[in-house]
């Protein structure tokens, strides 16, 4: 078994060291996505709809919050404390009306958000206006070069 180089002869990353820089600077997000929670607040819970058997739009959006918005709230605020309750075991559409789809800051205040039919992205806003997220300035939004021949590849140097 050979291994790749990690530079290609172009000069390039090869593919898997590409693939797994694009995971990460997606993992730390944009000037968009990365905020800092309030310190007022301590703990994140989060009610959400994961079985496939019965679908259930409205729980959509949470789905898309937890994949493409949480990772980077994570990322961002290491110290905080994340509860992600998962219902599975549904077994009827009546019982579907009776999920909390819900998110909940707590701590010294509280904030709780019903997320029944909305989008990841209104959530993540509704999120930063009643729990008042601090965004992370775009210099502290670490970014490694896809080139590895870059004068700002600090990662090589």
């Amino acid at each position: 078994m050979s291994l790749k180089p990690i530079i290609t002869k172009t000069g390039k990353y090869n593919s898997t060291i590409r693939k797994q820089i694009i995971k990460l600077n997606n993992l730390t997000g944009t000037k968009e996505t990365a905020f800092k929670f309030n310190p007022s607040f301590s703990k994140f819970e989060m009610w959400i709809y994961l079985q496939n058997s019965i679908p259930h739009p409205p729980s959509n959006g949470l789905k898309q919050f937890f994949v493409d918005y949480l990772p980077t709230l994570r990322f961002h605020n290491p110290d905080f404390e994340y509860k992600i309750n998962t219902i599975m075991n549904v077994e009827s559409e009546s019982q579907l009306n009776k999920i909390p789809l819900k998110l909940k800051l707590s701590g010294d205040d509280t904030v709780e958000i019903d997320c029944k039919g909305k989008s990841g992205s209104d959530i993540l806003k509704e999120l930063t206006e009643k729990g008042k997220l601090m965004p992370v300035s775009e210099e502290d939004i670490p970014k490694i070069p896809l080139n590895p021949d870059t004068k700002e590849n600090r990662y090589l140097k």
